[in-house]
């Protein structure tokens, strides 16, 4: 294989790559994004809690605390979803609308 059917093939990918950021996996990884530091977040809180309030207190709000975070994640989800589904039927209502799928186009080269 010659070095410039290697650095074409390397354009290729890379272009493949750069688009699948701007498409749905840049969505995907943004909502791991926010669900983890979301998730460190709780735990940093739940380490401050039981170090600064009185251990009774302390228990009972350590214990709650990763029920009320999950049950915001869960609802954040759902109007996220919900925003994306709607994003897609507004795009999809509009006639001869451009594709945003990459892979596609890159497929055909």
């Amino acid at each position: 294989m010659s070095r410039l059917s290697v650095g074409l093939w390397l354009l290729r990918a890379f272009r493949y790559r750069a688009a699948a950021w701007t498409a749905a996996g840049c969505a995907r990884l943004c909502r791991q994004l926010f669900w983890g530091v979301s998730l460190l977040a709780e735990a940093a809180t739940r380490v401050l809690i039981a170090e600064t309030i009185s251990a009774g207190t302390a228990l009972l709000i350590v214990k709650l605390t990763p029920y009320v975070v999950i049950a915001g994640l869960f609802r954040w989800m759902a109007g996220y979803t919900r925003g994306l589904r709607r994003q897609a039927e507004q795009r999809a209502a509009v006639p001869h609308a451009a594709s945003t799928d990459p892979a596609p186009v890159l497929a055909r080269r």
